[in-house]
């Protein structure tokens, strides 16, 4: 991610990333775009910067961590947590909460995440990969 140069992405979305091509030898490299919602969370000093009590939501709703739906200041976590998202949809198709509207999603969003059986759905889904890795993932 961006953490090793100090700032926060908070849009983690698949249209954020692109493959290298193959005729530039770069098709094993994976480029992450769109920094227009960066933040940065280390001072020039290499501090962290103070949380925030409140922030503003800063990304898209449906890859959007717990955290920043419910309007709280991102960290990387955040930005880990909406990758995860990300990859989960890539491997059951779908995310559960797809069809939520956009007027109550981020009420429900943050509840259904948080919701126990939710995690339970998303096990029996997975079923197909390896145990041991979802296992350490959930």
């Amino acid at each position: 991610m961006c953490f090793q140069c100090g700032f926060l992405h908070r849009d983690i979305k698949p249209p954020n990333f692109a493959i290298g091509r193959e005729e530039d030898n770069t098709n094993h490299t994976i480029y992450i775009l769109d920094f227009g919602l960066c933040r940065r969370y280390r001072t020039m000093e290499k501090d962290l910067r103070y949380m925030r009590e409140k922030a503003a939501f800063r990304g898209t709703t449906r890859y959007a961590s717990i955290g920043a739906l419910e309007m709280k200041e991102q960290s990387r976590r955040d930005d880990v947590e909406a990758w995860w998202y990300m990859i989960l949809e890539w491997m059951i198709g779908q995310l559960p909460w797809k069809h939520c509207r956009v007027r109550c999603l981020k009420k429900i969003l943050a509840e259904s995440k948080r919701d126990a059986l939710f995690r339970v759905r998303i096990e029996q889904k997975l079923k197909c990969t390896n145990n041991n890795f979802v296992s350490s993932q959930i």
